[in-house]
């Protein structure tokens, strides 16, 4: 990375490129000047190999350009438009592929394969930046940003979707008190960048971006859509009431934002489709999880089945999240009899609130299940964790799933995890390594759970597994750099 510092040359070694980009970050004190950059890969000879190309993409102006193959190595000069910039090496050739990693889709619709290259021998040797005759500084780092963010998760403790016939009347108060703050409070300080996370706060950028004398760069975070959490039942361009005002909400703040973030390559897909957002305003950017959080929690999984009135022997399986269409839950309910009828000593349990819980009950006893199924109501913080560590198999039977994060809490708690192809844990769950990937059926899913408990080293190797690819590849400091990169973005 060349940073702005006065050494001409920064060295960026033993750089594997699998899930690695090379960030430029360019400027000058000079208005419309050029950053001359000379790039070079060190790649073992493969007679295979004939092209390797540098792949830059940014406020929709897309630029290929190959590098030249100059014996044993590849090497290119680019000249760059003042800005921060992401590169990713593709190789047109023979390489390796980490099954672990899913293919990517850039902005612009093309296969990115970087994530799924593994060539440990390739080095990215040398960013090398050119002398300019009237500008010895020719590099600098971006600088800060004042950002504002606004996101509601909860209201007195009650989670939104624990207050559904209201929420929307809630949203407009919110927002109403939010806007009149950001108004008042920008008379005397200004934002570089206003983030609303989902349909709850996200008006507030949408009426901020029409303040006089104001010129505001906005970010929004999808983490779901109404069409998704309604099941996909109803037609996706006409929905009426409540929810019909929640996708109004939705759309016009994907029109505002210079910026639209989605938590899986699903959503991203979901939320064009919905609402015509231009593939160059859209990214990707996964949910991370903190393991340590998870380490620090010391639990007997013998004795948490017990007080819930299980033999500390019986393989536990466990469901967190709401008890709507979305999460599915009737799923897992339905395959229980098979899972049963395969293992008698296996015991299920549910945790979570939501409509369905009531028919989910009587739905238990219909099926002569109810002496093997628990359900506990919500759950948080360490007593959650707690059953997550004490399960032996954890299920997430969804019908739409944006993204998953009950997946990487399993993970770090070391449990494979059996999940449904219906979103976002289809782009980062490799079925068979971590856990297996179900269609959203009972006998999928029933089948799946009855694998994992029949092989009980397979079922530990696979909960390792998930700990490592989750405390390596979803942390918190990956996520900050990704929304720092669209931030520059969106500001241009």
């Amino acid at each position: 990375m060349y940073d702005g510092n006065s050494d001409r040359k920064t060295q960026v070694s033993d750089i594997p490129l699998l899930g690695r980009n090379l960030l430029l970050r360019g400027g000058s004190e000079s208005p419309g000047t050029k950053l001359d950059c000379h790039v070079k890969l060190s790649l073992p000879l493969q007679d295979s190999l004939k092209e390797v190309k540098v792949v830059g993409s940014w406020d929709g102006w897309k630029a290929r350009h190959p590098l030249q193959r100059n014996e044993d190595a590849f090497e290119a000069s680019l000249s760059l438009p003042e800005g921060l910039y992401e590169f990713k090496f593709i190789m047109d050739g023979r390489w390796t592929t980490n099954d672990g990693w899913p293919l990517s889709k850039d902005g612009h619709g093309n296969a990115n394969n970087v994530l799924n290259v593994t060539m440990p021998e390739v080095k990215i040797e040398e960013v090398q930046a050119a002398e300019e005759v009237q500008n010895t500084n020719v590099c600098k780092a971006p600088r800060r940003l004042r950002c504002g963010l606004f996101a509601w998760e909860s209201l007195h403790t009650v989670a939104a979707g624990g207050v559904a016939p209201h929420v929307t009347e809630l949203a407009a108060g919110l927002f109403f008190w939010l806007c009149q703050w950001l108004e008042s409070f920008q008379k005397d300080f200004h934002f570089d960048i206003l983030h609303a996370h989902d349909w709850l706060a996200a008006k507030v950028i949408v009426a901020a971006k029409q303040f006089p004398g104001r010129r505001h760069r906005a970010v929004v975070t999808m983490h779901s859509t109404e069409w998704g959490r309604c099941g996909q039942k109803y037609a996706r361009w006409k929905c009426e009431g409540q929810s019909g005002l929640i996708r109004e909400i939705e759309r016009a703040a994907c029109e505002a934002a210079d910026r639209v973030i989605c938590v899986s390559g699903v959503l991203e897909e979901e939320v064009r489709m919905l609402y015509d957002v231009p593939a160059y305003k859209t990214r990707t950017i996964y949910n991370a999880i903190h393991v340590r959080q998870y380490e620090c929690v010391q639990v007997d999984p013998g004795q948490i089945k017990r007080q819930i009135g299980f033999d500390w022997y019986n393989p536990m399986i466990l469901f967190v999240g709401r008890m709507v269409e979305q999460k599915g839950p009737d799923i897992l309910l339905d395959a229980v009899p098979q899972i049963l009828a395969n293992n008698s000593e296996a015991r299920i349990v549910f945790i979570g609130n939501g409509h369905m819980l009531p028919d989910m009950k009587e739905r238990a006893i219909a099926l002569g299940v109810s002496h093997a199924v628990r359900f506990l109501g919500s759950a948080s913080g360490d007593p959650l964790k707690m059953y997550e560590k004490a399960c032996d198999v954890l299920v997430v039977p969804s019908r739409n799933e944006p993204f998953g994060i009950v997946v990487l809490e399993g993970w770090a708690c070391h449990k494979p995890v059996v999940a449904t192809t219906s979103g976002g844990p289809r782009e980062f769950l490799c079925s068979e390594r971590e856990g297996i990937l179900s269609d959203p059926v009972a006998e999928n899913v029933s089948a799946s759970v009855t694998k994992l408990l029949s092989n009980w080293t397979k079922l530990q190797e696979m909960g390792e597994n998930g700990f490592r690819k989750c405390a390596e590849h979803f942390n918190w400091d990956s996520i900050a750099q990704q929304t720092e990169e669209v931030y520059y973005a969106a500001v241009g």
